[in-house]
């Protein structure tokens, strides 16, 4: 019984810490940032933030799906990401997969550069492993990251791995 409520005791302390650690995570948003993702999106009611290389990270759900899009700090659309499923990843892409036998795809985004105007898939499939396909579903590169750090194998121009 003093286990139990030792145990209890120290999972509570735990809980509490993580409630207090992520406070300090609070991201400073920019008015002009969160004006422009609200402007995009008014059928948002509420936004949570990052911070990425920079610029802020603003995402949300609908029906199920996760979003997010990435401003500058003067509320400059630089890019976005809307939770997809794999069965609407191109059919390129999924023979791609299923051909090179990488794995099941665990989550699949679509991919939209604000500079570029590109569309671009992201298939992320086993443990770090993030595939990158062009808007026709052709194999771009291979993202490994490696505690945090990303490293990236190109095959640009051809469809092998």
């Amino acid at each position: 019984m003093k286990n139990g409520k030792l145990f209890t005791a120290a999972l509570v302390g735990i809980v509490i810490l993580s409630f207090q650690s992520c406070k300090g995570q609070e991201v400073n948003v920019p008015q002009a940032a969160k004006a422009a993702i609200e402007k995009a999106n008014p059928q948002v009611q509420r936004f949570t933030w990052e911070k990425e290389n920079g610029n802020y990270e603003g995402n949300w759900t609908i029906n199920g799906k996760d979003h997010s899009a990435l401003f500058t700090a003067d509320g400059e659309f630089v890019g976005s990401e809307t939770e997809i499923s794999a069965s609407e990843l191109p059919a390129a892409a999924r023979e791609y997969i299923a051909k090179s036998k990488k794995g099941k795809i665990k989550e699949a985004s679509l991919n939209k550069d604000a500079t570029t105007g590109k569309i671009t898939y992201e298939a992320d499939i086993k443990g770090e492993e993030t595939l990158l396909f062009d808007a026709s579903g052709n194999f771009i590169k291979k993202e490994i990251s490696e505690e945090g750090n990303e490293k990236a194998e190109s095959n640009e121009g051809t469809n092998e791995d």
